[in-house]
């Protein structure tokens, strides 16, 4: 009996990095990515609309996306203050993040 061989190729993907406040229309998709990725889907509405309060733009809490050359989301991560309790300089923090596999 043979095995077959994978053979893997290697695909350029152009990233490009965007403010979620500038790409509204990936706050959804985002928000279902972050659900997905703490396997939390009954609460995919509330993550949704955190993804939405997080996407601020001149003010912590801000997230980042990455997106391909068609604007499809690759992943995100959004910035706020310091979430640990006596140390409020270590701003920004991570406050979430997801990537697509």
């Amino acid at each position: 009996m043979r095995l077959g061989v994978l053979s893997m190729k290697t695909v350029r993907v152009r990233v490009l990095v965007r403010l979620l406040a500038d790409v509204p229309d990936l706050i959804e998709p985002i928000g279902r990515l972050r659900c997905a990725e703490w396997d939390s889907a009954d609460r995919v509405d509330e993550w949704i609309s955190t993804t939405r309060r997080e996407a601020g733009r001149n003010d912590l809490p801000v997230t980042w996306v990455a997106v391909d050359e068609i604007g499809t989301a690759l992943g995100a991560v959004a910035l706020g203050p310091s979430d640990v309790p006596g140390y409020p300089e270590l701003t920004p923090c991570v406050w979430g993040h997801g990537g697509a596999c």
